[in-house]
Order: structure tokens, then C-alpha cells, then sequence
């Protein structure tokens, strides 16, 4: 029997070492993981003694034993009752706080002190230990301190996992009721079968740690995969609770880890914290310190699939058998049927997608480096096109000056020509000299024109807004209004010829069909882009017809990769919309 029970005892403090080296080696650097590891230790102390109980042979080994074996019994309520705070993290009174330590305390020194009162243990031999009145004291307050541990925990556990809770529940009572049955004589027993309850107590911790992630051990080798990258990493349980983050996560969001683990950063949080940014587009922000950060968010889907006729193939049931395991590990807490089987997907989700009760994974990236590198490109790109447009303008202005000066010289040769045949008195070449001059000065006028005409508006509207205007005053019939958004400057003057071109071409049609009284036209400067709006209150037409002036409009706005849109109705006018980036 003393066999049997001594391997019993070795068993139990085997489950109990184990739990703590799970929990110190994979468990969360958390204060109360410590102090979990401190109270398993305190159980580890309690199995030991019995060992040494049933080895000992004389009064003195006996005593050594009881010493050993009391140490931790007076300290593993209160060790358990500071757990159960600094997991919750509950704020209690300085006397809340360091009361249970006093009580322990008091009731070792009064094991160590007994053989002067005899109020512990009223009788002590190897051949009989009798209790006193201080020991029933120390059950009590053990009971105590561990039915309050309990309740904190169960309590902060509302929102969590059911069967963690009723794990935990289940730890607490084991050692309690196999406490009391040894206390109360209820069952005769030569041997105390408190230590084997918190065994079994032990191990259901840790169930609940590794199944339900009680105290977030990690399973896989999230630190090692992840600690070291310039990625953020955020992974928040179905509860909005961080379960893991890296360094990288904190350095990059303006986010504060509290010097408490358990007011944690939760999904919420994350998002409220990026409301507080400066947006870019839809998945890219921009921080006070003028990086452009980018957020990938991943959150898990259930997906059903299918059975047919009640049957899987052999592929499809080891994938999901897989699955399952890794799932029922990392705590997902996907139950697989023989029915239909649930599979849970990561997949990638705009941030206005976000729901609670899901999985979900934040990464964020900086991408400063990239956005540096692309604002360099468009400037390069508008330093290009300047130095076209200043070509194109020289270009413009050569041949501006070779007419002019090519037309003037011929002329002047005519005019000499002719001088010379009135003098000589030869009419008619007087007179065809005339109609040479007369048709080159023609020709020349026509080319000239139509040079100064492609210089002007190259040249004269370096500013969107110059051309915008001079439209605008150049109706007669309508008034026309425009509102300028936003500020206009050189940045966007490449992209004065393809809106003038089409604001021009939408108030000709404006005049020539719609019958409007008005024309109100907008013109927006946005960061990467310029947005043109041209509306009229005309007699409008139920389908637009790509006309010539129409297809002009959308092909040149789709040269310069913008994009154009045109929205009518009868009776509610015309309006186009152009946006043409930067």
C-alpha cells in the first residue's frame, strides 16, 4: 500500500512539474504566470513531504517531513488568491492586499513554533499526529483564500470559453472536497489525499491553458517566428483580446502597453487608435511622424463543406482530421461532424468589415520607404512633362518665328519685285507680283494663327484655374459659376491642357443642347489628384450618345489616366465628373 501511494504521490508531482515547465517555457512573460508557477510549486512541496511522511522513521525525519509539507500548505491558498488578482487585475486594499501573506506567514511560524503551544498539532510522533485548533484555522483560511480565487477568475471569465470556465470551477473543488473528506474522517485513510486533488486540480489548469488558452501559452513558436520581424504582429482571440503581439506592433501603432498584463490592447482599441491617423486610402494611413503605415487585416470564416451522401473521401477526412487538431491546439474551438464539417479560414478583410467574435489578425507595414520612393517617381514624372511642355513650346515658338520671318521676306522681295515693274512700266506683272504677295501673306497669316493659337493655350494658363476662368468669361449667353476646392499651384499645370480641352468641349455642348439657364462647374485640388465637375440645370436626355465631342472628352481624360463619368436624367440636366491623378 505505502508503494502504491508513494508512486501515486510521484505521479502527481510528475503532472504538477510538467505543468510548470509548459507554463515557464511557452506561458506568457506575465507576473501572473509567476505566480501561478509559485502556487504549483507550493503543491510540489506538499506531494514531496508525503513522500518523505511515508520514509520516515523517527520523530525527527518525521518533523523535517511536516515542516516541508507545511510550507506549502500554509502558503498555496494565498499564492493561489494573488494569481487570481494579478490575472483579473483587480485593484484591491493595501490590508486585501497583504493580508492573505500575513495569515500564511503567521500560520507557518505557528508549525514551526508548535512543540511550545501544542495549538497546531496537539500530538506529533511517528506513531500518532493529532490536529489542534490552529490547523482546522489554516484549513479554513486555505479554503477561503482558494473559493476567492476561484470566484475572481470564474467572474473575469464571463466572456470567455464555458468550458474553461467549468475547468477552473472543477480545479478548485477537487482539493477542496478531497481536503474535506481527510480533515473530516469522513473516509478512515492513514495519509493525507489532499496533495493528489491538487494534482488533478493542476492538470485541468493546464487543459484549460492549452485547449481554451487560459493563460495564452503559445502553442506554436510565435516568438521565434515573429519577434525578429520589422512587421507588426497583433492576434486577437474571438473575445477582441490580444493573445500575442511583437515588439514591431507597439513600435509602429501609438499604442501603450499597460505595466498590467491583463488591461490588454484590444481590437477595439486598434481601430480607435487608427481613427486617430491621418488616412491615405483605404488600407494606408499616415502618423505624426509622417510614415505611411499600411494595415492588413485577417479575420477567420467559417466555412461548411460539403458531404455527399453522409461520406468523405480518404483526402478530404485526413484534411479535416488535421484541421481539427490544429484548431482544437490554438484554442479555435472548431468541432468537426460527421455531417458537415466546419473548417475556419484566415482571409484578408477591409478594416470596415471588422466584426467581434472572430479570429482576427492585424499586420501592420511601414511603408515609407515605398511611398518616398513613388512621390520621388511623380515628381520626376511632372519634371518630365514640363520639360516637354517647354520643348513643345519652343518647338511651338521656332516655327512661330520661321513663318513669320519666311512670309515677311517674301513679301518684302514681292513689294521690291513690283516696285522694280512700275518703274519699268510692266502692269501685269505689277499686278501678278501683288497676287503672289497678297496669297503668300494669306498662307502666312493662316499658319501664324494657328501657331499663336497652340502656343497661347500652351503657354498663358500655367495654373488649372487661368484656363478654368477664361471659359467661364468667355459665355456670354448663360452665366456661368466656378468654385474652386483646395489650391491650385504648379504641381498640377501639365494637366491644364486636357481639362481646359474638355471643360471647353462640355460648355459647347451645354450651349448647343441642354437649353440651360446656368452652368456651375467645380474644380477640386486633392493631394494626388485633380477632380473637374461641370453641371448644367438643362432638359438633360435619357441615354447619352458618345458623340465626337463626348468620345473627345473621354479619351482624352483616359490618355492621362483619369477616369470620366457622365450622369443625366430627363428634365434633371447634364453633369460630368472628371478626376485625373497627379
Amino acid at each position: 500500500m505505502i508503494f502504491v501511494l508513494g508512486i501515486a504521490y510521484m505521479l502527481v508531482m510528475g503532472a504538477v512539474l510538467v505543468s510548470m515547465a509548459v507554463l515557464l517555457l511557452k506561458g506568457k512573460k506575465a507576473r501572473y504566470n509567476f505566480m501561478y508557477l509559485i502556487c504549483q510549486g507550493m503543491v510540489a512541496l506538499w506531494c514531496c513531504s508525503q513522500i518523505l511522511i511515508l520514509l520516515s522513521q523517527t520523530d525527527g525525519e518525521l518533523a523535517l517531513s511536516y515542516l516541508i509539507g507545511n510550507f506549502g500548505i500554509c502558503f498555496v491558498g494565498s499564492s493561489w488568491y494573488y494569481f487570481a488578482l494579478m490575472y483579473t487585475g483587480k485593484q484591491t486594499s493595501i490590508v486585501g492586499m497583504y493580508f492573505p501573506f500575513a495569515v500564511s506567514l503567521i500560520q507557518y511560524l505557528l508549525v514551526l513554533t508548535n512543540k511550545f503551544h501544542h495549538l497546531y498539532y496537539v500530538c506529533f510522533s511517528v506513531e500518532r499526529v493529532e490536529h489542534g485548533v490552529f490547523f482546522f484555522t489554516n484549513v479554513g483560511m486555505t479554503y477561503l483564500f482558494v473559493i476567492l480565487g476561484a470566484v475572481i477568475i470564474y467572474r473575469n471569465l464571463e466572456r470567455e470559453n464555458k468550458r474553461a470556465k467549468q475547468l477552473i470551477v472543477a480545479s478548485v473543488f477537487v482539493p477542496v472536497v478531497l481536503n474535506l473528506i481527510y480533515v473530516t474522517g469522513f473516509i478512515k485513510t492513514s495519509f493525507d489525499i489532499t496533495p493528489l486533488g491538487f494534482g488533478i486540480s493542476g492538470i485541468f489548469v493546464l487543459l484549460a491553458t492549452i485547449k481554451y488558452r487560459f493563460m495564452e501559452v503559445n502553442i506554436t513558436a510565435f516568438d521565434v517566428i515573429l519577434s525578429g520581424l520589422e512587421d507588426g504582429v497583433g492576434i486577437f482571440n474571438q473575445y477582441g483580446k490580444l493573445t500575442y503581439s511583437n515588439q514591431s506592433f507597439y513600435a509602429l501603432l501609438p499604442l501603450q502597453q499597460s505595466e498590467n498584463e491583463i488591461e490588454m490592447i484590444r481590437a477595439e482599441d486598434v481601430l480607435k487608435c487608427l481613427d486617430t491617423l491621418e488616412k491615405e486610402d483605404a488600407s494606408v494611413f499616415r502618423d505624426a511622424k509622417g510614415r505611411y503605415l499600411q494595415i492588413q487585416l485577417y479575420q477567420s470564416v467559417q466555412k461548411t463543406l460539403a458531404v455527399r451522401n453522409g461520406t468523405h473521401s480518404d483526402r478530404e477526412k485526413e484534411k479535416m482530421s488535421a484541421w481539427a487538431t490544429f484548431s482544437e491546439k490554438m484554442g479555435f474551438g472548431i468541432e468537426v461532424t460527421s455531417d458537415a464539417e466546419q473548417e475556419e479560414q484566415m482571409k484578408v478583410i477591409d478594416l470596415s468589415e471588422f466584426e467581434q467574435g472572430q479570429n482576427v489578425v492585424f499586420v501592420v507595414k511601414d511603408m515609407s520607404r515605398y511611398y518616398a520612393l513613388l512621390h520621388q517617381t511623380r515628381e520626376l514624372a511632372i519634371t518630365n512633362e514640363r520639360l516637354a511642355l517647354e520643348k513643345e513650346r519652343n518647338r511651338i515658338a521656332q516655327q512661330v518665328h520661321d513663318t513669320a520671318g519666311h512670309t515677311l521676306t517674301m513679301i518684302q522681295s514681292y513689294m521690291k519685285l513690283a516696285a522694280v515693274s512700275v518703274e519699268k512700266q510692266e502692269m501685269d506683272k505689277v499686278e501678278e507680283y501683288l497676287l503672289q504677295a497678297r496669297s503668300l501673306t494669306s498662307d502666312g497669316i493662316r499658319e501664324l494663327r494657328e501657331s499663336i493659337n497652340q502656343l497661347r493655350r500652351e503657354a498663358s494658363y500655367e495654373l488649372v484655374t487661368q484656363g478654368i476662368m477664361q471659359l467661364a468669361a468667355q459665355v456670354k449667353e448663360i452665366p456661368v459659376e466656378v468654385t474652386v476646392q483646395g489650391e491650385d499651384s504648379e504641381r498640377y499645370s501639365h494637366l491644364s491642357r486636357v481639362l481646359y480641352d474638355s471643360a471647353r468641349e462640355s460648355i459647347t455642348n451645354a450651349l448647343k443642347y441642354s437649353e440651360a439657364s446656368k452652368i456651375d462647374m467645380i474644380v477640386r485640388f486633392q493631394q494626388d489628384s485633380v477632380e473637374l465637375v461641370i453641371c448644367d440645370d438643362g432638359k438633360g436626355c435619357g441615354n447619352v450618345e458618345e458623340n465626337n465631342g463626348i468620345r473627345g472628352i473621354r479619351e482624352r481624360v483616359k490618355e492621362a489616366e483619369g477616369t470620366v463619368r457622365f450622369i443625366t436624367a430627363i428634365g434633371e440636366g447634364f453633369l460630368t465628373r472628371i478626376k485625373v491623378p497627379v
